[in-house]
């Protein structure tokens, strides 16, 4: 008599398996739970240092934490400084997510994955500087009225994000949020006073944005998206 057949193995399941044990893996990891130990104030990222009769640290193409983050003391959040890992260490794996999370929104027209840690989001699309194909980016929906602030944090990363030169290269884009799209124009802050205003309300609505101010040397640039017409 011929032994019952074993019904085929779920590759599916199996595969989503092991990719949960590496990520349980890679949490528990001692890097990422000496990355996420609260650090105290003394030992958080000091501003650049110009020697006496070189200049400041701003004619040298360089902005003082000073200058850019008046409260130092703020509170690095959990949440920002894991944001803030994933990156500077695993560039990959979050370029992977923001695909992933802009392919998911895009395909349900806005009313999937519409929050991120609870907070809700919104898509913006540009057109890339060198190739002019369309070039969306899920960001965090903060409101000014009828406006959007956005900000080139990339997470704290040292480098601004690639969305972040496009959106200045081209001067505007394209807004969904939710069911609703418009195209919008961009308009850059420069002005100190106008900047610390958008910085709060930004923070108010999103506080990682404070961490990623913190765990960088850049000043993080800030920009109002204004519905064209």
């Amino acid at each position: 008599m011929a032994s019952p057949r074993t019904p085929p193995r779920n590759r599916m399941s199996s595969r989503s398996g092991r990719m949960a044990s590496c990520c349980v893996s890679l949490v528990d990891s001692p890097m990422i739970r000496q990355y996420c130990r609260p650090v105290p104030v003394g030992m958080r990222r000091r501003p650049h240092r110009v020697a006496a009769g070189h200049g400041t640290a701003s004619q040298h193409g360089r902005t003082t934490m000073a200058e850019h983050h008046p409260d130092s003391s703020a509170a690095l959040t959990l949440s920002g400084r894991f944001a803030h890992f994933g990156s500077t260490r695993l560039n990959a794996i979050s370029r992977w997510q923001s695909r992933l999370h802009n392919a998911v929104y895009q395909r349900f027209n806005g009313t999937v994955l519409g929050k991120f840690m609870g907070r809700p989001v919104f898509q913006l699309t540009v057109p890339g500087r060198k190739t002019g194909e369309p070039r969306p980016v899920i960001l965090m929906l903060v409101r000014d009225g009828d406006d959007l602030l956005v900000t080139g944090s990339y997470g704290g990363n040292p480098k601004a994000p690639a969305w972040w030169g496009n959106l200045v290269a081209a001067g505007g884009g394209q807004v969904r949020v939710g069911r609703e799209t418009w195209d919008v124009t961009a308009r850059v802050i420069t002005d100190p006073a106008e900047y610390a205003g958008y910085w709060r309300k930004l923070v108010a609505q999103y506080p990682d944005f404070e961490t990623y101010q913190a765990l960088t040397s850049r000043k993080l640039p800030v920009a109002v998206l204004t519905r064209a017409g």
